[in-house]
């Protein structure tokens, strides 16, 4: 085989690397769809202190995808209480999908028996979930030791339409965050600790991954996943035998009657992909794209070789 042959032969290859890997990246698009998001954008100018359109303080459009500005949280109940509120400044992750934008939410104390006396939540706008697997994720940080936390939690997640008094029951759906310094799942009313309060240091960023296997006929699954501040992977759980039907359209955060700032979540996603809430590299992409550049540097080594 002349060097002329070997020439033609390797660029091909080369080229047609390249382009089965772009092909890959566009069909991870196509089938990649970001449903909603919410960085918690802080409105400027201050609202008064209870607004009805929103959680006091968050502008209805700045930082969201997939809501309607105009549709109020909770639908006609009282969600709006002064210990519902973002306040000024972000949390970012290496591994967040998207941009940050200035702005979290604060949560307040959770009761010890596990139950969560308050509960707000806000509908995503025209979504009804089908059979299949849903991605979501959210930042979290404490910012005091875990004797500063005792009894006192905040989560975010998906669940239905309840006011937010004592009386809001967990049991129909899913949320993410703190618990008492450890973060945790709550799901079926109940608490399942992913990584404990001493593996979670003070002001370390943490992002928390749900992947929803739903079923509108049958029992739903959650699997949780997080990662600390330098992405990796410190704690996974799974939990069976959920029902999420009232649930899947809802934005929802848990929180108490006592105000704290010491628990912060930040940049809700929820996708129909990995890929849509966070930043996670595809291995077969990756590879073809290592291939490509082995095979474009070993043609430019043998053409220089051979002059």
């Amino acid at each position: 085989m002349n060097y002329v042959t070997k020439a033609l032969l390797l660029r091909t290859a080369s080229v047609s690397i390249v382009v089965v890997t772009l092909l890959l990246t566009a069909c991870d698009v196509a089938r990649s769809a970001l449903i909603a998001s919410d960085s918690f954008a802080t409105n400027v100018g201050g609202d008064a202190y209870t607004n009805a359109s929103r959680l006091y303080g968050q502008s209805p459009t700045v930082g969201t995808t997939g809501f309607n500005g105009a549709v109020a949280w909770g639908n006609g109940n009282n969600q709006t209480t002064a210990v519902n509120y973002p306040n000024t400044g972000g949390l970012s992750h290496v591994l967040m999908s998207g941009t940050a934008v200035a702005g979290h939410y604060q949560s307040a104390a959770v009761s010890s028996s596990g139950t969560a006396p308050r509960h707000v939540s806000r509908a995503i706008s025209s979504f009804t979930a089908t059979d299949g697997v849903y991605y979501m994720s959210v930042l979290m940080r404490k910012t005091t030791t875990d004797a500063g936390l005792a009894g006192k939690a905040g989560l975010l997640g998906l669940g239905s339409n309840q006011s937010h008094a004592d009386a809001f029951s967990s049991t129909t759906g899913v949320y993410l965050g703190i618990n008492e310094g450890n973060v945790s799942l709550l799901a079926g009313g109940s608490f399942t600790d992913v990584v404990a309060a001493a593996n979670m240091p003070q002001n370390e960023v943490f992002l928390g991954l749900l992947e929803i296997d739903f079923s509108t006929t049958g029992a739903d699954s959650v699997t949780v996943r997080v990662f600390d501040g330098a992405g990796a992977l410190v704690g996974s759980q799974m939990v069976t035998g959920l029902n999420l039907d009232a649930s899947m359209g809802r934005l929802a955060a848990v929180t108490g009657p006592s105000y704290t700032t010491e628990i912060q979540l930040d940049e809700f996603r929820f996708g129909t992909t990995l890929a849509d809430v966070m930043v996670v590299p595809e291995p077969m992409s990756v590879l073809f794209m290592l291939l490509g550049c082995i095979g474009i540097v070993l043609f430019q080594l043998r053409s220089t070789r051979d002059r």
